[in-house]
């Protein structure tokens, strides 16, 4: 490659695979790209090839890599505004995803908050009947602003999460994807079909009360750590080697796991313990305290203890699965979120080879 080509900058936002990194910058450079990619920094950076006449990476080609990206369950950002810019700043890349999704995760307070003293208050609200038929304008009140609150806050979220679905990608965003739309449809059908359904397909309230706390909590967290992540993003450039190993074989036994949950048991427990693998654990094991592997250790303690302690403690925990399982997410991202701070100085980027 020429010395004198410009580096164009592009985002993998959601990216934690170490290897998926590696077979995406072959890829790229099989299609005539020389690339450097930082899985860790959710960073690349492209370059036109020695034979190309141009001094910077065009819009056409750039296209190419965007095309290529989504094969791994990516869109990838290589512009801050709408137009295209060549040798453009990664530090302004990394800035506008961090205001960005600041302003996402704003925006699930706005819609989030609401949604949840609905979901504690709505009987009182309805007049403290309890009858079904009366919860339905409230539970209808908390299926629009969760629903706003998926598409205005989680949307690439979510749209990263159907690539990975189409391209057959086990990737954190597909778990989180798959815990909201499961969340969100199982929740709708309880408050739209089951009031008018005899006997109630889902048993007596409480217990069939709509489920729209589940993602409603699940896509704020999720909105919280990306943004936590690009507040500390300098910090985790070049320790690619210190995520966890195949992380996306991780993501599908999770995703079993939970499917077998739910069948032999119910659908709510089965999206509880999905919410104990937070959508942030690939990058939060870039973490002085618990790198790698190990930092799943807690999660994997947790998990035993949410399922175990109803039966052999004793523990009245049955109506409050999911609220723990939240707080249990909301408690690593914190936890994670002060070790991406603390790692050492970043490299710099244009140590990418």
């Amino acid at each position: 490659m020429s010395k004198d080509k410009t580096r164009t900058y592009v985002i993998l936002d959601g990216l934690q695979e170490s290897q998926w990194g590696q077979a995406l910058s072959r890829r790229w450079r099989d299609a005539g790209l020389p690339n450097g990619v930082d899985v860790a920094g959710q960073f690349a950076w492209i370059t036109p090839s020695a034979q190309s006449k141009h001094h910077s990476l065009d819009e056409e080609n750039a296209t190419r890599a965007a095309n290529i990206a989504q094969l791994f369950g990516l869109e990838i950002r290589d512009r801050i505004g709408k137009v295209f810019c060549a040798d453009n700043d990664l530090k302004a890349l990394q800035d506008h995803l961090c205001y960005e999704y600041k302003s996402r995760f704003a925006t699930a307070l706005v819609f989030g908050l609401p949604a949840i003293v609905l979901h504690y208050w709505g009987p009182f609200l309805a007049g403290g009947t309890g009858d079904w038929r009366s919860m339905v304008f409230p539970w209808t009140i908390e299926f629009l602003l969760v629903g706003w609150l998926g598409l205005a806050a989680g949307w690439p979220i979510l749209w990263q999460g159907m690539l990975s679905l189409i391209h057959l990608r086990a990737t954190a965003d597909l778990l989180t994807m798959t815990i909201f739309v499961i969340g969100f449809l199982h929740a709708c059908f309880t408050a739209f079909a089951a009031p008018w359904i005899s006997p109630p397909p889902f048993g007596q309230p409480p217990d069939s009360n709509p489920m729209f706390l589940v993602p409603n909590l699940a896509m704020m967290i999720a909105v919280l750590q990306r943004w936590l992540v690009y507040q500390s993003i300098k910090n985790m450039r070049g320790n690619t080697m210190r995520m966890i190993p195949k992380f996306s074989m991780l993501i599908i036994a999770w995703l079993i796991a939970c499917a077998i949950i739910t069948l032999t048991s119910e659908l709510q427990i089965g999206l509880a313990v999905g919410l104990l693998l937070p959508p942030m654990i690939g990058l939060g094991s870039v973490n002085q305290w618990s790198p790698g592997v190990t930092l799943l250790l807690p999660v994997l303690a947790y998990t035993i203890f949410f399922l175990l302690a109803p039966t052999s403690l004793h523990l009245d925990i049955e109506t409050v699965r999911a609220e723990i399982a939240i707080l249990f997410a909301l408690l690593m991202t914190c936890v994670m979120a002060l070790g991406w701070r603390d790692l050492k100085k970043p490299s710099s980027p244009k140590a990418l080879h």
